[in-house]
């Protein structure tokens, strides 16, 4: 059984015979590169495709309901609040997500990226190469001894926590339910108010897009640090840059999605690590996310289907 026509509806990666392993699966693929930027042209794309795979394309129930034939879509990612997934389910179509493929990638830039703001490794990077500034605005923080408070301890957060203990640092998380772990549990607000640093790690969906606002930011430690490396409209990114300014807050971010904000964060580089949705974007990583995407159409096209997005 194959597809009769599969569209890659925006930018997916390769490595060495997947896109052949992709085309054994339909009659005809069409593959584009780049996200649609109008509602007409996704339409336009999809037209009368049985199948979709979607990276970062904005997909609300207006655009699917205009789907005339589509029985499968595939989101090349672990998240998908981008895409109206209970109007696609409503109409029929299996939606397949890829959960855990980047977990190690993720957890790695996160501890990274908050050493970097610790230490001021960028500052220093600069004032080597240029000789700008004074050796004494160098001053970092130790990580040994500080608490991290984890907002999500799905994979990815506990193995930031792994990481984190490595370092010497306390755990603390919150989460929907408490879980079978040494952690302490601490509900959201005592969380902000205990933490050195915060780390969320929740998927976008409808409960958790702007979990965090100017109240939960208003608890933070001063001086203390935020990391964002879900989507950025998990949290009010115009409050954070408020509090990032008056310099009650650094910031370790790696998704931004409000573009004045976005300026806000630049301008404060000493109290900012900044990266452009990364987390994720190691070769191992985003071979394995193609590998899986492919597995789960051809999971789907044999009656078996494989990391299936529930209702």
């Amino acid at each position: 059984m194959k597809f009769k026509k599969l569209v890659i509806l925006d930018k997916v990666d390769f490595f060495g015979n997947q896109k052949d392993q992709l085309k054994e699966l339909a009659d005809e693929v069409i593959i584009y590169d780049d996200t649609a930027k109008t509602r007409e042209e996704i339409i336009k794309r999809v037209g009368d495709a049985d199948a979709v795979i979607t990276s970062w394309t904005d997909l609300d129930g207006s655009i699917i309901k205009e789907w005339s034939n589509v029985k499968y879509m595939g989101v090349y990612a672990t998240g998908y609040g981008w895409i109206d997934v209970k109007t696609a389910i409503d109409k029929g179509i299996t939606v397949t997500n890829v959960p855990h493929y980047a977990t190690e990638s993720v957890a790695e830039l996160i501890i990274g990226n908050l050493i970097a703001l610790s230490r001021n490794t960028l500052k220093a990077d600069k004032f080597t190469r240029s000789g700008e500034g004074k050796k004494e605005d160098l001053y970092g923080e130790n990580l040994k001894g500080k608490t991290i408070g984890i907002i999500g301890l799905g994979e990815i957060g506990r193995r930031v926590a792994e990481l984190a203990s490595a370092f010497g640092m306390n755990i603390i998380y919150s989460s929907r339910t408490k879980k079978d772990v040494s952690y302490e549990f601490c509900e959201l607000r005592d969380l902000l108010k205990k933490s050195d640093v915060v780390s969320i790690n929740t998927s976008l969906n409808s409960q958790t897009e702007k979990l965090l606002g100017e109240k939960e930011f208003q608890l933070m430690k001063d001086d203390s640090i935020f990391i964002n490396f879900v989507h950025g409209r998990v949290v009010d990114e115009t409050a954070l840059a408020k509090f990032v300014e008056k310099g009650k807050i650094k910031a370790v971010i790696d998704d931004i999605q409000d573009e004045k904000a976005k300026k806000v964060f630049i301008k404060m580089k000493d109290r900012t690590v900044l990266t452009p949705h990364i987390g994720f974007y190691t070769k191992s990583s985003i071979k394995n996310l193609t590998q899986i995407v492919i597995d789960n159409a051809d999971s789907y096209l044999k009656g078996n289907v494989q990391n299936k997005v529930p209702t």
